[in-house]
């Protein structure tokens, strides 16, 4: 993060592109929210994982966020020991309570980088996939643009 921060801002002019793979830290999200003037509504959909309550204003008006573009990825996972029937049933039945304790502690001690995972599905004996997101935000500046990329992995 030291080395980030000694970079110099983008000329006015110019463009720039900057790739946030994985979970990112509130200190991560704060540097390049300053360092690019970046709307935190794009880091807030981004990580809306970590909301631990309802707020009335979410999620917000399309409007807000024109720039902001959201794409969900689907890789399928083909399981070389199958799962027996029990199993399958038991996993269907903790999917979700799964992925959101693996949420949770993501947000409470994960690593800078670390894969975050959307969702979790068991389709079959062998097969079940895992969801993840990626973020993209283009911000026009002056002559030039910023643009902000952050997948899950």
């Amino acid at each position: 993060m030291q080395r980030f921060s000694k970079l110099p801002p983008p000329e006015p002019d110019s463009a720039r592109i900057v790739f946030i793979r994985g979970y990112s830290s509130r200190e991560w999200l704060l540097q390049v929210g300053a360092q690019y003037r970046v709307d935190p509504e794009y880091f807030r959909r981004h990580m809306d994982f970590l909301q631990t309550s309802d707020f009335y204003d979410l999620p917000a008006l399309p409007s807000c966020s024109r720039n902001i573009l959201h794409l969900r990825l689907v890789t399928i996972c083909v399981r070389e020991l199958p799962w027996t029937q029990t199993e399958i049933e038991e996993l269907r039945r903790e999917e979700a309570a799964s992925v959101k304790r693996y949420q949770r502690r993501l947000g409470e001690n994960g690593l800078v980088g670390e894969s975050v995972v959307r969702n979790f599905s068991v389709h079959d004996a062998s097969t079940f996939t895992l969801e993840q997101d990626i973020t993209i935000c283009v911000k026009r500046k002056n002559g030039g643009w910023v643009g902000m990329y952050i997948p899950d992995k």
